[in-house]
């Protein structure tokens, strides 16, 4: 499982950031097609804090994204499991989002 993260609002309003979460075969963050964040190239598993990991090094403004809702998607492939799935959601409530999982 690899997912999509789009902050700000749901996927029909306009979107303030958007994010990859690929396993390749660690967590990496896509920011962009040349841009990555690897918190922790030595395990292939979610961890907490890998989220704010990500939000330090995009220098993401919470105060600029327009909701605290969160919309994840997950998506098929990858070396991604439920259990990252799992985490990334907690990590997402202990940062203060509400995150809302489209599953695959």
């Amino acid at each position: 499982m690899n997912f999509t993260l789009a902050f700000g609002s749901s996927l029909g309003d306009d979107l303030s950031e958007v994010y990859l979460l690929k396993f390749e075969p660690c967590p990496v963050w896509k920011l962009s097609q040349k841009s990555e964040v690897v918190p922790d190239n030595t395990n292939p598993r979610y961890a907490m804090g890998h989220l704010r990991h990500l939000l330090n090094q995009a220098n993401f403004d919470a105060d600029s994204v327009n909701s605290n809702k969160v919309t994840v998607l997950c998506h098929e492939g990858g070396h991604g499991l439920p259990e990252d799935l799992k985490l990334l959601e907690e990590d997402l409530k202990s940062e203060g989002f509400e995150p809302q999982i489209i599953p695959q």
